[in-house]
């Protein structure tokens, strides 16, 4: 049986020699490579944050040292974003840590080439997340032309939830979007969606706080806006006291209100009248609050009621 397999027994051996033979090469290569160092800045990744945790303080960067033949680590650091600095916080809750930082190379260089980062460990701190709901509210670039607004704009979502650091949310005054008039439609429409901002009290932008949606949708029109004009009230009086009885003066107040309405309109108007108040059946001064009453193609800017005041006295010797 041994004579029978000793042909291909010696072909294995043969081939294994050669195998050997060859790794070696390369591997004595590697070792006799010069060898070099060469130092990357990278951002600090964090790795495994839990739910409703932020960090409220890290390093931004680190510094990571690369050590092997300089083939490789020449392959390596002319793709300087295939290496990354992580912080692993599996199971960290609230609290001040110090941990280490692990740089990972690509995948096939490790044992290659070996990684210092500097600094070795870094601090940070772990705080729960603040939320608070805020309102979305509009702001305009610029205004609309002379004699025209906009209408009251439709926003979807109404609100949204702002997260961060309790000291950043704690900032946030509302929540805005900033529209641009010029983004209308040739029919004077806005319907588009719009990238939101949380402000502080003086408008100023909030950093360091996330806002659970990116954008909202906005709709609004173009329309004409009313011109306002101050006129007179007019008491329309109907009829007169019983003899002897007669009308001493009448006051009524306001004596003058605002109408709005189209310009060409508002040219035409210049009293505004009550609705109609009989004497008839009074014989004396008497104060009766009565509607006002609009003309055609205008309206009241400041309410609608007057108050008619009628002094009435006795004629002089009764005759």
């Amino acid at each position: 049986m041994i004579k029978h397999n000793i042909g291909y027994k010696l072909l294995s051996l043969l081939i294994a020699i050669l195998v050997w033979a060859y790794v070696s090469q390369y591997v004595d290569q590697g070792r006799n490579a010069v060898h070099v160092t060469r130092d990357l800045t990278l951002p600090v990744t964090m790795r495994n944050l839990g739910g409703g945790l932020v960090i409220t303080s890290k390093p931004q960067i680190v510094k990571v040292s690369l050590e092997g033949p300089r083939e490789y680590v020449d392959t390596i650091t002319a793709e300087p974003d295939s290496v990354t600095a992580n912080v692993f916080l599996n199971r960290k809750r609230e609290g001040h840590y110090r941990l280490p930082v692990i740089a990972k190379l690509p995948e096939g260089y490790t044992g290659l080439v070996s990684t210092a980062p500097n600094p070795a460990e870094i601090v940070i701190d772990i705080e729960k997340l603040a939320q608070r709901s805020a309102r979305i509210e509009t702001e305009f670039t610029s205004s609309p032309a002379v004699g025209f607004r906009f209408s009251a704009p439709v926003i979807s979502p109404v609100s949204v939830t702002v997260s961060g650091m309790a000291a950043q949310v704690r900032k946030v005054s509302r929540v805005v979007v900033t529209i641009d008039p010029s983004t209308k439609s040739e029919k004077g429409v806005i319907d588009a969606e719009m990238p939101m901002k949380a402000v502080d009290e003086a408008g100023q932008e909030v950093g360091g706080v996330t806002i659970s949606a990116q954008k909202a949708r906005v709709r609004l029109e173009l329309e004409q806006a009313p011109v306002s004009k101050v006129v007179f009230v007019t008491p329309n009086i109907s009829g007169r006291p019983a003899f002897p009885h007669k009308v001493l003066g009448i006051e009524v107040k306001p004596q003058s209100v605002t109408l709005n309405g189209r310009p060409e309109r508002l040219m035409e108007i210049s009293t505004v009248s009550t609705e109609p108040l009989a004497l008839g059946a009074h014989t004396k001064t008497f104060s009766q609050r009565v509607q006002l009453i609009a003309p055609p193609g205008s309206s009241l800017a400041n309410g609608s009621i007057a108050t008619i005041t009628v002094r009435i006295g006795v004629t002089e010797g009764g005759q």
